[in-house]
């Protein structure tokens, strides 16, 4: 891609070159800037400049003029990857850090990869940078010991060149995607076989083209998206269809999910927004049974795509089929071509055969000491490096410490758990009903139709996890992005309190994906955890460690109709990061780098420092980040400025019930003081969800909790202490912290026995709910059903350890006196809270 150099950027890069030729500085800045050539005046600064920052220069098409710089230590032109002749990089000799975005551009040849990778003392590379003969799973990002191993295994065993091409089938679910792939496979037309609701991996030989063909049947969703970062890139052949019926953006059945349908616009977006405009791509208007049924593909025009053929075709017919077979034929040779002579050293290449072939025989799983065994059996140097190679390649899933530290080898099988907990109709409504966090023992009744082992269920999480698609707050509860609320403006404001904003930070896509919005937020609340406030795709917390506000939110922006028919292939959007505080700038900056350095799905933003940090740029001077990604990250704790929050947790009762006239006095005597009070009656409204209340008072700072023989009775009641219980970790110190109970007369728990009673009643009333939905079946049952066995499990298994922590605290029991002792003991809390504060926030 070359572009139009603009003369004020050429006059511009003249100038700061001159005033580094003038001040004699080593450090020149020329990002961002439209440059389709360095001036020639920059070889004057030959002997002295020492760093280069071409980052975001996106015509530059040479680095011609450097090569007499033989001073430069660092350069950076990441941000962009249309460069020619990045071999020239052999001619600096004293380069030691490289910043580079080359992830689709021209590959380093080898002679000159030999000389800076293998033979100069070793370069650090940040980004991707394709290198001649290296497969790119190893360049994207830049692994310098992967490629050392790589290169020491071909040294001492030789290589060979795969002979296999990566077959990509995307569109809407029910599309035919399951029914082509049957019949690439040799297999016939069977209306029978259920659609595809994750991604099913077939490996077989295509006689035609006489390749080995790893195809992709994906369903329909991009969840898996964040798991391989060349999981969709320029390598592969895209079979995309599409079908007049399915045109829209309708949630449709399919099995047991519900999927909502993308126009083919959005697609062809995806696929420029993840491979480019070279993507090797074949629309396909699918279910075209007859001549009559074929019609011309809704491509918007102007189209960027270098490959993009069109045709109609039908998986049921026969002669339907053979329309596809040449189109495909010569796109697969296409790819070959493009893919270039890549070399697998032979040990790889055996362990992979091997792997196949335990997958043909359905092995779900490899544990990585039998990897290692296989490893060594083939002579593999570093089986490590293999395993991240196959990982990256998709041909296992793999990520060290997780899974037992087992190889996936099944990823269909561990998939399909994590497509089931998102979309299944009755599992999705419940995950959003509980404000998108659950705990393991949820999965009991999510699943129950599945018969899940214990063991897979927790592998199914932390797949879960490992996609992005959910998130670990705290010891035992998870949040699911999708599942998440909308922002709440009052909840966030509890956070910020009108906090003056010191830093904000705006990065801009052209395509923001939902998976991207996903995997950042779910790498946030994993750091942040349960004291933040979350919403769909954002979050607000008090950084403990910084000691700073943050706001970080996803939003997908309006096109306006001009800029969609302009350019009909982007959905935009931007993340905004806020910080208030007087020491935010370094975890702005963290932040910035984390999402940019590490650019998910390939995407790389437009980096704008609205506020604060103006002289920052994301890519500074290829300043090197060490610590890994959004790995600073404090954990949420109360502002030192935030008002406490007392909740109220009692059983109603009218104007001259004991019940009511405890909690009112309370209430009264409580609203004297500066503090934040949620009593349901008093902050509720009209249609607002008595669940998500519930989930707030879980997570109170301090809850007055009014204990009676009612309370003890009402499942909403009782589900309250069960959220106090869980956001307290089981913990003792916690809930005791938290807590602030009046005991009345008639709720009888001052005895053992009688504390067991409360969960006997609780038990029976779940027994007999279950008993019931054994009764009805799970399918009739529905979704309200689950979300009630839910809290009756969440209730039963509290019960006595809460209520004897309760009964353990000293309080007031005489009616005339429990409301002046219960303020007394807010107040005493809360000081008592309040001076802890103050001692952390001086130790920090």
């Amino acid at each position: 891609m070359s572009g139009f150099q603009h003369p004020a950027a050429h006059q511009e890069a003249r100038r700061l070159i001159r005033h580094a030729l003038d001040t004699g500085q080593t450090e020149l800045d020329l990002s961002r800037l439209r440059l389709r050539q360095l001036p020639e005046e920059i070889s004057e600064l030959a002997s002295q400049l020492t760093h280069l920052n071409l980052s975001h220069c996106r015509v530059l098409e040479s680095l011609s003029g450097l090569a007499g710089c033989s001073q430069l230590q660092s350069l950076d032109f990441s941000g962009w990857d249309g460069l020619s002749n990045v071999s020239d990089l052999i001619s600096l000799t004293q380069l030691n850090q490289l910043r580079v975005s080359q992830r689709n551009g021209e590959k380093l040849s080898w002679s000159a990869a030999q000389v800076l990778l293998l033979e100069r003392p070793r370069l650090n590379i940040t980004g991707s940078l394709p290198v001649e003969h290296v497969p790119a799973e190893l360049t994207s990002p830049f692994n310098q010991k992967a490629v050392e191993d790589w290169y020491h295994d071909i040294k001492q065993h030789g290589y060979r060149t795969p002979n296999t091409v990566k077959l990509m089938l995307l569109g809407n679910g029910r599309i035919g995607k399951t029914q082509l792939a049957r019949r690439l496979r040799g297999e016939g037309y069977d209306e029978t076989v259920p659609s595809t609701h994750g991604i099913h991996i077939h490996d077989f030989h295509w006689s035609d083209a006489k390749v080995q063909i790893h195809c992709w049947d994906f369903g329909g969703q991009d969840v898996y998206l964040g798991t391989h970062s060349l999981f969709i890139d320029q390598r592969a052949v895209y079979l995309l269809l599409w079908h007049p019926d399915f045109e829209n953006h309708d949630r449709v059945r399919c099995e047991q999910l519900e999927m909502r349908n993308r126009p083919l616009s959005y697609w062809l977006a995806y696929l420029k927004s993840l491979a480019g405009a070279t993507a090797n791509i074949l629309v396909c208007q699918s279910q075209c049974d007859s001549l009559e049924s074929e019609q011309p593909a809704p491509v918007p025009h102007p189209q960027p795509f270098q490959t993009l053929k069109q045709l109609a075709f039908s998986a049921k017919t026969s002669d339907g089929f053979d329309v596809l077979t040449p189109h495909l034929k010569r796109a697969i040779r296409l790819q070959l071509e493009r893919n270039g002579d890549v070399w697998l050293p032979n040990p790889w290449f055996e362990v992979e055969a091997e792997i196949m072939t335990r997958q043909q025989q359905q092995i779900r799983q490899l544990s990585y000491p039998e990897f290692v065994t296989l490893c060594q059996t083939h002579q593999v140097t570093a089986p490590d490096t293999l395993a991240a190679y196959l990982h990256q390649s998709g041909r296992v899933f793999y990520r060290k410490g997780h899974f037992d530290d087992q190889l996936i080898l099944d990823q269909a099988w561990a998939l399909q758990g994590v497509y089931l907990l998102l979309e299944r109709r009755n599992v999705l409504p419940v995950l959003k009903d509980q404000g998108g966090c659950f705990h393991r023992d949820t999965l009991t009744h999510l699943l129950w139709q599945q018969e899940v082992a214990e063991h897979d269920q927790q592998l199914f999480v932390e797949m879960m996890v490992q996609c992005g698609a959910c998130f670990k707050i705290d010891d035992t509860h998870y949040i699911a992005p999708d599942a998440l609320p909308d922002k709440s403006l009052p909840l966030v404001e509890q956070i910020w309190q009108q906090a003056e904003m010191a830093i904000h930070v705006r990065l801009e896509y052209r395509f923001l994906h939902d998976a991207t919005m996903r995997y950042l937020l779910s790498q946030i609340g994993e750091k942040a955890g349960a004291k933040a406030n979350y919403w769909r795709y954002g979050c607000c917390f008090y950084d403990s460690q910084h000691r700073v506000k943050v706001q970080f939110e996803c939003t997908l922006d309006e096109a306006s109709p001009a800029a969609q028919e302009q350019d009909p292939f982007t959905q935009p959007g931007h993340i905004d990061i806020r910080i208030a505080g007087a020491s935010g700038l370094d975890l702005a900056q963290h932040l910035v780098t984390s999402v940019t350095q590490n650019s998910y799905l390939g995407q790389q933003p437009e980096v704008r420092w609205v506020k604060g940090g103006e002289k920052q740029e994301e890519s500074s001077m290829c300043e090197q980040n060490n610590q890994p990604p959004f790995s600073v990250i404090g954990r949420a704790q109360a502002a030192p400025d935030a008002l406490p929050n007392v909740y109220f947790s009692y059983a109603w009762g009218d104007e001259t019930d004991q019940r009511q006239v405890v909690c009112d006095q309370i209430y009264q005597k409580l609203q004297a003081h500066r503090l934040n009070l949620c009593r349901d009656r008093n902050v509720m409204n009209t249609g607002d969800s008595i669940e998500a209340f519930e989930r707030q008072i879980g997570r109170g700072d301090f809850i007055v909790l009014l204990v009676s023989e009612k309370s003890l009775r009402s499942v909403d009641c009782m589900h309250e202490l069960a959220m106090i219980y869980g956001f307290s970790q089981r913990q003792r110190d916690d809930f005791v912290q938290r807590v602030i109970p009046v005991i009345l007369a008639d709720a009888g728990i001052g005895a053992l026995p009688k504390r067991l009673k409360v969960t006997l009643y609780w038990k029976n009333q779940k027994e007999e709910l279950q008993a019931l939905v054994d009764e009805v079946g799970t399918e009739l049952a529905g979704t309200e059903t689950v979300k009630a066995l839910a809290k009756l499990t969440d209730i039963t298994g509290c019960c006595v350890d809460a209520l004897t922590w309760l009964n353990d605290l000293i309080t007031e029991r005489n009616p005339e006196l429990q409301a002046d002792a219960t303020v007394e003991f807010v107040l005493q809390k809360i000081n008592q809270w309040q001076e802890t504060r103050k001692d952390r926030e001086n130790d920090q």
